[in-house]
C-alpha cells in the first residue's frame, strides 16, 4: 500500500512510515465517524437504489466464499475530515479487513466529494494494484457516477475488480485491451 501523506510504497508491518514519519494513528485521529465493519456492504449515504443493494450484497457473499477475499463497498455522506483515499487506506487497515495479510479490498463512494476511492489490501497488489484499481474506477465507475448511476457504478467497478482478483492480472490486461489502452499505456501482451 501507499502511505496516504507521501505514497511512498509501505505496509502494514510498518508502524511509521519510512519516508516521511506518518503514523496511522495520527490519520485515525483526523476522521470522524468512522463505520463499524458490519456486512459486506455498508450503505451509510443511503445511496445504492434498493435492486443494486441487493445485487451488490449477493456478489459480495458469493465473492467471499469463491475466493475468500474480503471485499468491502461503503457509500459515506463525506470522508470524515480526510482525503477519500486515506478514508479508505485506514478503513482497510483499522478493520483489519483480509486479516492478517489484507487480503481484502475497500471501495467506497464518498457523496460530498462526489468520488469514488479503492484501497487494495497488499496480499492482492500482485494481481491487482491501487493504480490499476484507481485506472478501473476513473475509466468504468466515473462516468457513471457522473450522470447519478451510483448503484450501476458501484456494480460495475465491483464486478471488474472482482473478475480481476478472481482470476489474476490477465483480466486486467483484457480490461485495457477493451479500451484500446493495452499498448499506450506499456502494460504489454
Amino acid at each position: 500500500m501507499k502511505c496516504p501523506s507521501c505514497s511512498f510504497a509501505v505496509n502494514d508491518s510498518v508502524d511509521r512510515c519510512p519516508a516521511c514519519g506518518f503514523h496511522l494513528e495520527d490519520l485515525g485521529k483526523r476522521i470522524a465517524n468512522l463505520p463499524r465493519k458490519r456486512g459486506w456492504l455498508i450503505d451509510a449515504a443511503d445511496a445504492v437504489e434498493e435492486e443494486y443493494a441487493n445485487r451488490l450484497y449477493r456478489y459480495l457473499i458469493d465473492f467471499n466464499t469463491r475466493t475468500g477475499i474480503e471485499f468491502y463497498v461503503l457509500t459515506l455522506p463525506d470522508a470524515g475530515g480526510v482525503k477519500p483515499e486515506e478514508f479508505v487506506f485506514y478503513f482497510l487497515n483499522h478493520h483489519r479487513i483480509g486479516g492478517e495479510r489484507h487480503k481484502g479490498l475497500v471501495l467506497a463512494l464518498f457523496e460530498k466529494e462526489k468520488t469514488i476511492a479503492c484501497e487494495v489490501g497488499y496480499s492482492l497488489e500482485d494481481a491487482l494494484s491501487d493504480d490499476a484499481a484507481r485506472d478501473i474506477l476513473s475509466r468504468d465507475a466515473a462516468p457513471r457516477l457522473s450522470q447519478g448511476e451510483r448503484g450501476a457504478a458501484l456494480y460495475s467497478a465491483v464486478e471488474l475488480l472482482g473478475d480481476i482478483l478472481a482470476h489474476g492480472r490477465s483480466r486486467f490486461k483484457r480490461f485495457l485491451g477493451r479500451l484500446g489502452l493495452l499498448f499506450r499505456k506499456g502494460v504489454g501482451a
